[in-house]
C-alpha cells in the first residue's frame, strides 16, 4: 500500500506540474492576444500584410476587406484595357505623325530639287487621274506581252533563215524504225483490203449479171458496184499517210 501511495502522489506531482506549464503558455498567449488589436474593429486595406493587426474575431472584417480588393482588382482590369486601348491610339497617331513627317521633308526637299518635284508630282496624282494610270499600265503590260511574242517569233524565224543557209533541212527525216512501221502497217492494209475485194468478187462469181441486167439503170448499178473495189486504193493512201504521221509525231 506504501508503494501504491508513494506512486500516485509522484504521478499527481508530475500531472500538477504538466498544468502549471500548459497554465503558463495559456497566461502568456492570453498577453499575446490581448496586445494585439480587439476585434471587431474597423479594418483598411494596407492592414492586410500585417499579421499582428488581426485577431481570430476578425474573419468577418477580413473578408469584408477582400470583397473591396476584389473590386479594385476589376476596376485594375478595366483600366488596363483603356490603356491599351489608348496606347493603341497613340501608336497609330506616332505613324500618322511620322508619315506626315516624311511628307514635310519631302515637300521641304522639293522645293529646293526641281526633278525630285517632278517625281513628287507624278506620285501624287488626284483621283480623277487614277482610272487613267491604271489603264495606261495595263496599255504597258499588254505590249511588253505583244513585244515577247515578236521577239519570240523573231528568234525562230532568224533561226529558220539560219538553217536554210546554212542547207539544214527544217524537218528531219524518219528513221528506219519508222519508216519499217509504216511499210508494214500499210502492207497490214493492204492485205485487209484484198481480203474485202478477194469476198467481193466471190459474191460476184454466184450472181448471174448477164440475165438480170434489163435496163440503163442496171447497168448504171452494176457499173457502180464493179468500181467499187477501185475505192479501196484512196483508202489504203489515207490509212497510210496517218500512220506515217503517227510514226513521226512519236
Amino acid at each position: 500500500m506504501q508503494s501504491e501511495c508513494s506512486f500516485m502522489v509522484s504521478r499527481l506531482t508530475w500531472e500538477l506540474d504538466n498544468l502549471k506549464t500548459m497554465a503558463a503558455r495559456a497566461t502568456q498567449q492570453a498577453a499575446e492576444l490581448g496586445s494585439k488589436k480587439t476585434p471587431g474593429q474597423s479594418h483598411v486595406k494596407t492592414d492586410l500584410p500585417d499579421a499582428t493587426k488581426w485577431a481570430l474575431g476578425d474573419i468577418k472584417e477580413y473578408g469584408r476587406i477582400m470583397t473591396e480588393v476584389q473590386g479594385d482588382i476589376k476596376e485594375i482590369k478595366e483600366q488596363r484595357k483603356l490603356i491599351k486601348q489608348s496606347l493603341k491610339e497613340l501608336e497609330s497617331s506616332m505613324l500618322k505623325a511620322g508619315t506626315r513627317k516624311e511628307e514635310i521633308i519631302r515637300f521641304t526637299r522639293a522645293q529646293t530639287d526641281s526633278e525630285f518635284a517632278k517625281m513628287l508630282k507624278i506620285r501624287t496624282l488626284g483621283p480623277e487621274y487614277l482610272e487613267t494610270q491604271s489603264q495606261l499600265r495595263r496599255d504597258i503590260r499588254t505590249m511588253g506581252d505583244r513585244v515577247q511574242k515578236l521577239e519570240d517569233h523573231l528568234q525562230s524565224s532568224k533561226k529558220r533563215l539560219a538553217e536554210l543557209k546554212a542547207g539544214k533541212p527544217s524537218l528531219k527525216a524518219p528513221s528506219l524504225d519508222t519508216v519499217n512501221r509504216a511499210f508494214r502497217n500499210i502492207d497490214i492494209s493492204i492485205t485487209q483490203q484484198s481480203g474485202d475485194v478477194a469476198k467481193l468478187q466471190q459474191r460476184m462469181t454466184k450472181l448471174d449479171i448477164s440475165s438480170n441486167v434489163s435496163g440503163p439503170r442496171d447497168k448504171q448499178l452494176l457499173e457502180s458496184s464493179v468500181k467499187k473495189p477501185s475505192a479501196v486504193i484512196p483508202h489504203v493512201a489515207v490509212t497510210t499517210a496517218a500512220a506515217l504521221n503517227a510514226e513521226r509525231s512519236a
